[in-house]
């Protein structure tokens, strides 16, 4: 009979670093990097201002952009069946509720498409 590893059920983790703590290396790397951080700006903003193209000026500014001010939210769109459900056992009024539903999202999506 061998022995059981781990922690029993239901007792609480121990050990570990405390949630939220960086690792010891990655904290160390940025802190390396941080010194560069003023000079990459300034070049940045150079780049910004100086540049021969205007893709080179614009994915400078944004660069810039998405420093200072964070990166603008990416829309999330799911093309994928989300689950498969067994619509035989759904009642009259889910299933009335669901063709309503879906009538909405088909003339929001018909509306879109159109203008």
């Amino acid at each position: 009979m061998s022995a059981k590893r781990g922690r029993k059920p239901g007792s609480p983790k121990t050990g570990g670093r405390v949630a939220g703590t960086p690792n010891k290396v990655t904290r160390e790397l940025k802190e390396l990097a941080m010194q560069f951080v003023p000079r990459a700006m300034e070049q940045l903003a150079a780049m910004s201002m100086d540049a021969q193209s205007e893709a080179a000026k614009l994915g400078a500014i944004k660069e810039i952009l998405d420093r200072a001010v964070g990166k603008a939210p990416q829309a999330m769109l799911h093309s994928g069946a989300i689950g498969t459900y067994d619509l035989t056992r759904a009642t009259d009024d889910e299933l009335n509720t669901l063709v309503t539903i879906l009538s909405r999202l088909e003339t929001n999506n018909s509306e879109n498409e159109s203008g």
